[in-house]
């Protein structure tokens, strides 16, 4: 069921943040932040290539638009915005190899692959069809142990005038991918 492949190919850069639990010393004479938990310096600390076009589990790997982790299990969460190029809109888990020492990012291990499902329990369609889902990230939910990714959005457009008007959404998944609910969204000023 998972497998761990050893990854080096599309680009997986890592930035130390708030989620890693790294921060880098602040200049001399800087001014400390008030709220402990604000970020002040982030620092780049590699990068790895996944191979183009990299099977798994019966998918390609590819498009990874958003990562995060659950800091328990040191569970990477990838999302894919594919959009059905090539296998329905989907998330990787993964382990991440950094350095506790010198902070290098060393390797990167994809162990599973869940695909996203509607509120009907079904995948969504491919691009260009009505309630299609464009994935750009995702995120852990420390609270719950749930998933929160969001959906861009699609309109129309000069190449893709039949493409029907999808509003943005973040929803909530189990790690199994099935939708438990949906975020409320500010309105939008026109």
């Amino acid at each position: 069921m998972a497998h761990s492949r050893r990854i080096a190919g599309i680009a997986v850069a890592l930035t130390a943040a708030t989620s890693l639990g790294v921060v880098a010393a602040a200049p001399a004479g800087a001014t400390p932040p008030q709220d402990p938990r604000e970020v002040q310096i982030t620092r780049f600390l590699g990068e790895q290539r996944l191979p183009h076009r990299m099977p798994f589990e019966g998918t390609t790997v590819g498009g990874l638009s958003g990562i995060d982790r659950d800091p328990r299990t040191n569970t990477w969460y990838f999302i894919s915005d594919d959009r059905w190029r090539y296998d329905p809109a989907r998330f990787y888990t993964g382990r991440l190899d950094i350095d506790r020492a010198t902070g290098e990012f060393t390797g990167v291990s994809v162990t599973g692959v869940t695909t996203l499902l509607r509120p009907d329990s079904t995948p969504y369609p491919g691009y260009g069809q009505p309630e299609s889902a464009d994935p750009e990230t995702i995120r852990f939910d420390r609270r719950s142990g749930q998933l929160l990714w969001g959906h861009e959005g699609d309109r129309p457009d000069a190449n893709n005038p039949t493409v029907p008007v999808s509003q943005l959404f973040v929803r909530r998944i189990d790690r199994e991918g099935r939708h438990l609910g949906e975020l409320p969204l500010p309105a939008t000023s026109g």
